[in-house]
């Protein structure tokens, strides 16, 4: 009866250490929240008085804007009749400057179909010279050209051969390479077949140790029991308790040995 009293008490201890827990929790959210929001009301204002300073300076520069367009109209409208009686000034002094410029072009049209006309001569005969010595020129021009596809020809196939070459010695590397890999392949899933092996055996040896320690536990307990001066409810008790303990303590044993092998078999 005392052991299940004190038991009684330690589960109402610990579910009241959990409560307290929990509210110091809460309240520790709650503060968080309340600085949080602090924080927001913070930058609301913030941003707030930036959104008021920028209007201001928006009106103001309207405003600034506003001076400067009617500013620039008026000049606009002073430049606007300078160009206009200056242009009127360029219109006359062209038609001027026409007529002086015609009658001087027809004195130099003469001429220039003069000199024309010798220029033409001399031109012809010189275009005939050219034209002869351009069909010399494509003669040995066309006779190095053949000389050089000749040769073209020659160099495209020694690349072409290089490149075989360079081809076959690429195939026959990635060959032995792709060989030597596979047999590492095969070296690798041994090993690991090995160690999968020994790893069962080592989990296998656990199960085995932690269930001589329960039953050595489960052993020393018993024979505590057995030494307490004993009234016909405590022997009920004694024999009711060990058999939970003995049925609980395996399983959580068990679960947490097959919990860790599956771990370690998961690739």
């Amino acid at each position: 009866m005392h052991t299940f009293e004190l038991k009684n008490k330690c589960e109402e201890k610990k579910l009241s250490d959990q409560e307290v827990l929990l509210l110091e929790n809460r309240i520790k959210r709650l503060e968080l929240e309340e600085e949080r929001a602090r924080k927001k009301i913070a930058k609301a204002k913030s941003k707030t008085d930036c959104f008021q300073q920028s209007k201001k300076r928006r009106e103001e520069h309207k405003k600034e804007r506003e001076s400067l367009k009617q500013k620039q109209q008026i000049e606009e409208e002073k430049r606007r009749q300078f160009f206009l009686k200056e242009r009127n000034q360029r219109r006359d002094n062209i038609n001027k400057h026409k007529t002086n410029v015609e009658q001087h072009n027809k004195m130099k049209r003469n001429e220039t179909i003069k000199e024309k006309n010798e220029y033409t001569a001399k031109v012809n005969q010189f275009k005939q010279e050219v034209t002869s010595q351009k069909m010399q020129e494509n003669q040995r021009a066309q006779a190095s050209k053949k000389a050089m596809m000749n040769k073209m020809q020659q160099i495209e196939e020694n690349k072409k051969q290089f490149a075989k070459n360079q081809y076959n010695a690429k195939v026959k590397s990635t060959d032995s390479h792709v060989k030597q890999n596979k047999k590492k392949l095969k070296e690798l899933e041994r090993k690991e077949q090995e160690v999968f092996e020994r790893l069962k055996n080592t989990y296998s040896q656990q199960e085995k140790e932690i269930k001589k320690m329960e039953q050595a536990m489960n052993v020393s307990k018993q024979g505590f029991f057995k030494r307490e001066p004993a009234s016909p409810t405590r022997k009920n008790d004694q024999r009711t308790k060990p058999s939970s303990t003995q049925n609980s303590s395996p399983q959580r044993q068990d679960s947490g040995s097959n919990a860790n092998f599956s771990k370690a078999v998961k690739p």
